[in-house]
């Protein structure tokens, strides 16, 4: 699980992956996709024996929309970004998705060549795919996750991401999010379907 200031456009090209953005799973197959907000929280994990291949495209708003204030941020950017909503399944059935879709497999091909306009190249795809996202933005947005809640589950994440090589009790993590013990372990198992101590045995074995 993490998260960052950058949107990220995932494709899918060979397998199944179970993919979850906030409190939101989505189960991707082989030509599907997904958009995912800035900020929002995510993993990723292959689903079954067989491998799960995908192009990840993660870029900053700040390459859609240049600088703070700038018309083209704030009237196709900042609308998405800030609308609360956290992702949004993308498939090749619906004609303008199979578009995004597309343009992340032409970034996919000019990643491979690297031509002299490359980056030019890129950003063009970019906005051809941002343009598609945004003509439809408001028929296909979900609503958006209850933020004190998701707040709460990175207090928690961003906790254990940080003490995890030192010894860390239940109390501790209780205390730093403002939760008794009880309700502490409740909240972690409901949105992270684990228990809090099989997560953290699990970043520190990632992180070996």
């Amino acid at each position: 699980w993490h998260w960052h200031d950058e949107i990220e456009l995932t494709l899918i090209l060979s397998g199944e992956i179970d993919y979850r953005v906030n409190d939101t799973g989505y189960h991707l197959r082989a030509g599907e996709g997904l958009f995912c907000n800035s900020d929002a929280l995510h993993t990723g994990s292959r689903v079954g024996d067989s491998d799960c291949d995908y192009l990840s495209v993660t870029f900053h708003p700040r390459l859609l929309g240049g600088y703070e204030g700038c018309v083209i941020r704030r009237k196709f950017v900042d609308t998405i970004v800030s609308s609360g909503c956290s992702s949004l399944a993308l498939s090749p059935e619906e004609p303008w998705q199979a578009a995004i879709l597309s343009a992340l497999n032409q970034i996919y091909t000019l990643s491979q060549e690297r031509s002299e306009l490359f980056e030019l190249d890129v950003q063009r795809q970019l906005l051809e795919a941002w343009s598609q996202l945004f003509r439809h933005w408001a028929e296909q947005a979900q609503a958006p996750s209850d933020p004190e809640k998701i707040q709460r589950l990175r207090v928690i994440l961003a906790y254990l991401h940080q003490h995890y090589g030192e010894k860390i009790t239940l109390e501790d993590v209780s205390k730093e999010v403002g939760l008794c013990k009880s309700e502490c372990c409740r909240f972690f198992r409901r949105q992270m379907r684990q228990s809090l101590f099989d997560y953290l045995l699990d970043y520190r074995i990632g992180r070996s």
